[in-house]
């Protein structure tokens, strides 16, 4: 009997939430825009992105100048039906620096029986000793 009391008012209580609306998820229409970009003279950082939904579709747009100096720009689309379907347009000739920043600074090298002192990956390997290497830092 105990658990049949505690069935009806369990019910009682749900019929109770769902006719003042607490049971009921209310979900705001899916919609907003943003954008912004990047134009950095000092380092040369460029890029911008850019995107618009406006319920089940959102389309955007993204672009960036990659290390080798070619423009990319993505364009897409997503669509409840059609997935995510992107368009990648690259304008401009690859192309790298002729000169390159050689600078200077210290690094710790760790070697077998021994400590170093050198730059990344260049010198500070000793074999029961200390090491001393130049290190290239650009």
């Amino acid at each position: 009997m105990h658990s049949a009391t505690v069935f009806f008012a369990l019910a009682a209580v749900v019929a109770s939430a769902s006719a003042v609306g607490i049971a009921h998820d209310v979900y705001a229409y899916p919609a907003y825009k943003y954008s912004y970009g990047v134009a950095d003279k000092l380092t040369g950082d460029q890029k911008s992105a850019s995107e618009v939904r406006d319920g089940g579709v959102t389309k955007g747009s993204y672009s960036l100048v990659q290390p080798d100096g070619v423009l990319r720009t993505v364009n897409y689309i997503v669509t409840p039906h059609g997935g995510f379907q992107a368009q990648v347009i690259n304008k401009g000739v690859a192309g790298h620096p002729a000169i390159y920043g050689v600078g200077k600074g210290v690094g710790l090298g760790a070697g077998i029986g021994g400590v170093g002192l050198g730059g990344i990956g260049l010198g500070g390997i000793g074999l029961g000793g200390l090491g001393l290497g130049a290190g290239i830092i650009g």
